[in-house]
């Protein structure tokens, strides 16, 4: 695919291979087109702490924020407006040994209209031992003729817990969109420490060529949200029931199921609204923040 190398997903899907084309604007690969973060958190004198960063054009990390509980607070900030077609992004997070972080996006992610090409995103995650993360962005919003894939790879020690959360809107609806771009593919695979797998979930929304609304499909909904637990084995069934009651209890249809030998959970859910989509999502990782580091969960604050 054009823009193989370092910043390039491993498993492009063909819906978004079918788009490989030369952009007739700024070229693959161009200055500000390779977007890197790379950071690192470690536990010191008690406190997580942001021991490692590296940015390249647009993307960058602010400084790590306190809330009044054990996390490390960071906002993920672009430079740029939105993805582009042609841009390729790589974001690298490493966790040391027993650091907690909550991590957002400063907003939405907002896929712009493209004539040529697509844009791809790269998130790597790696957990040492009894780290604690919740990876929250805010929501990917696809616009008209936009082409998007984004490839996540979780590496997560058996005796850590990682919170991530993926959610879809239909595009500018106030702008009069809805399930207009060509394709936006999602793929996300769960790892141990010993390189087994935990869990691997993918989906690929090409509404020009299905109907989003069917039966089956997102059933009158607009909006698609996904969390994925990955904790010690042991919490498993009990946070399952406690975000199976949570959800029940909330204005999304959605719930929660156990993956094999107990290795996480994943949450899936639908919804009409952005605030009803985000408040289900806090609810999850409120569940699971309480049940592993006996902490209530408090939003970081956007504006």
């Amino acid at each position: 695919m054009n823009g193989q190398g370092f910043y390039a997903p491993l498993h492009v899907p063909p819906q978004i291979r079918a788009f490989d084309s030369e952009t007739r604007q700024l070229g693959v690969g161009k200055s500000g087109k390779n977007g890197l973060l790379q950071v690192g958190l470690r536990l010191d004198s008690g406190k997580t702490v942001l021991a490692e960063a590296y940015s390249e054009i647009p993307l960058h990390v602010q400084r790590v924020l306190r809330c009044g509980d054990p996390l490390a607070y960071l906002y993920m900030v672009s430079a740029s407006g939105g993805i582009l077609q042609g841009d390729r992004y790589r974001i690298d997070i490493s966790m040391g040994r027993d650091s907690r972080a909550h991590i957002t996006t400063q907003g939405a992610t907002r896929i712009y209209g493209m004539d040529s090409n697509c844009a791809t995103q790269v998130v790597n995650v790696r957990l040492e031992e009894g780290a604690y993360l919740e990876l929250v962005p805010d929501q990917i919003i696809p616009y008209r003729d936009s082409r998007f894939y984004q490839e996540t790879s979780l590496d997560v020690h058996g005796e850590s817990t990682m919170v991530y959360s993926e959610m879809v809107a239909p595009g500018r609806v106030g702008m009069g969109e809805s399930f207009e771009y060509d394709a936006c593919c999602l793929r996300m695979t769960a790892r141990d420490q010993h390189g087994a797998y935990r869990m691997i979930d993918s989906a690929c929304m090409e509404p020009k060529k299905r109907t989003m609304s069917g039966f089956g499909v997102m059933g009158g909904y607009g909006i698609v949200g996904t969390v994925y637990v990955l904790t010690p084995a042991r919490y498993v069934p009990e946070i399952c029931e406690k975000v199976n009651s949570i959800l029940a209890d909330s204005e999304v249809f959605g719930g929660a199921t156990i993956a094999r030998d107990d290795a996480g959970l994943l949450v899936r859910m639908l919804g009409n609204r952005t605030e009803q989509m985000r408040d289900a999502v806090f609810g999850v990782v409120g569940a699971v923040r309480e049940r592993v580091i006996g902490v209530p969960f408090s939003e970081i604050r956007k504006s």
